[in-house]
């Protein structure tokens, strides 16, 4: 009764269940019915007649014969409850592909797979041929090489016995930027190789279902997905995206400092692989140069900046962090008064001119403070003849900027005088004469 197409299990099929029992797997098959019966009839490249318990994926299911209309990929005649999972297949016939079942929602329908030959149904490789197989599986963890012998991919197997090398789609990792630059995956260069017509769409994720929102320019490192799409199929491919961050310097240092002051130090955290280069206008780097930290002598009163570029050696990225400086001015006293002076005289005034919000401290030596301590004038009197100072430091009270003035001071030893009567010996007399020394 061969070839009657009212009895099923009398006609010619790939893999065909006909007998009782449960608890099948059927994993990674490659099915190609490509021979016509003698009479046409219900062939098909998997049966399903009797038992229970299915597990049915990643099979290619193909059914080439041309001769009559019922021609299927997969012929089921159980109840949907027998058919545990159904999925990631292949199913391809001329006619009709599915009858009694559904294919499920992560199947390949319509799409004839192309074979080195009737005979030997390694997948062509062929430029752009079989994509629609390629990483279209799911992971089975008892199923890890193919029929060659060769490693299944982990992740995303190929559909059918055989783990195939798919070409025609290529992709160049794009070259690693630097924050806030991006990268362009809609660039040529991404997918420069590829064949001719292909069309691209890119994702988030290795199936394909959320949609990169900016893939001309991705602000962050990881990997996303490039789907080429040949026809009516398409490949996903793994892109991976590196944005290098910058380096953060910020610059720690006063920023109101007092002109020609010295010993001034900024840094920035010290990163162990960064360099520092620094640029210091209105002053002089004194020590420190190439490392995160310097010193400083500042110059005149202005402005001055200290800058640093920071760079990260193994990236090339750099920022770069400025910080502005008010160089105050200092004060300028000049003290008036005497500078030679006679000793335990009082009264000595001693002076600078008075500017508002300044401060004045005073120090005498040789001498002592008898009034206006703490002003811009200040009364002296001096001790024992030698050498005495008198010195002021004047300070801007909102700048901390002070400047000392020193005047030295002469004291004199105060002149004595003695008297000496060589004439007259009386008061009556005429003539006589007194002699005064001083001394």
């Amino acid at each position: 009764g061969y070839g009657y197409s009212s009895n099923n299990t009398d006609n010619g099929h790939g893999i065909a269940a006909i007998g009782a029992g449960s608890g099948y797997n059927i994993y990674h098959n490659t099915v190609n019915i490509n021979s016509d019966q003698t009479a046409a009839g219900n062939g098909s490249a998997l049966f399903l007649n009797a038992g229970s318990g299915f597990d049915v994926r990643n099979n290619i299911f193909a059914n080439n014969q041309t001769a009559g209309s019922t021609r299927y990929a997969v012929l089921s005649t159980i109840t949907s409850s027998s058919i545990s999972q159904i999925d990631y297949n292949n199913y391809y016939s001329g006619a009709t592909a599915l009858l009694g079942t559904t294919g499920g929602a992560n199947s390949v329908s319509g799409f004839n797979p192309s074979f080195v030959s009737n005979t030997n149904l390694h997948l062509n490789t062929t430029s752009g041929t079989n994509w629609c197989l390629k990483n279209a599986g799911t992971p089975i963890s008892s199923v890890t090489s193919d029929i060659d012998g060769d490693t299944r991919d982990a992740a995303r197997p190929d559909i059918g016995a055989d783990e195939f090398a798919a070409t025609g789609f290529t992709i160049t990792n794009p070259t690693a930027v630097c924050a806030p630059s991006t990268v362009d995956l809609t660039a040529a260069a991404v997918t420069a190789g590829t064949i001719s017509g292909a069309t691209f769409s890119y994702f988030t994720n290795v199936t394909g279902t959320t949609a990169l929102s900016t893939p001309t320019a991705v602000a962050a490192s990881g990997t996303y997905y490039i789907k080429a799409t040949n026809g009516s199929c398409s490949w996903i491919k793994p892109v991976t995206v590196v944005v290098n961050p910058q380096p953060t310097p910020s610059i720690s240092g006063s920023n109101s400092i007092c002109a020609n002051s010295t010993g001034n130090v900024y840094s920035v955290t010290n990163v162990t692989g960064n360099s520092y280069a620094w640029t210091v206008t209105g002053g002089t780097v004194t020590a420190g140069a190439g490392t995160n930290s310097i010193t400083v002598t500042w110059g005149a009163a202005g402005t001055g900046t200290v800058e640093v570029l920071e760079t990260i050696t193994a990236t090339s990225c750099t920022q770069t962090n400025s910080l502005s400086v008010t160089i105050n001015p200092n004060p300028t006293p000049s003290i008036t008064g005497s500078t030679a002076v006679c000793t335990t005289n009082q009264g000595y005034v001693y002076s600078v001119a008075s500017v508002a919000g300044n401060t004045y401290a005073w120090t005498v030596t040789g001498g002592t403070v008898t009034a206006g301590a703490g002003t811009n004038s200040i009364t002296v009197t001096w001790g024992a003849v030698g050498t005495g100072s008198v010195a002021v430091t004047q300070t801007v009270t909102a700048t901390g900027c002070a400047t000392t003035a020193t005047t030295s001071i002469n004291i004199l030893e105060l002149p004595t005088a003695s008297e000496t009567i060589v004439q007259p010996v009386t008061c009556a007399s005429e003539d006589g004469q007194i002699n005064l020394t001083l001394g």
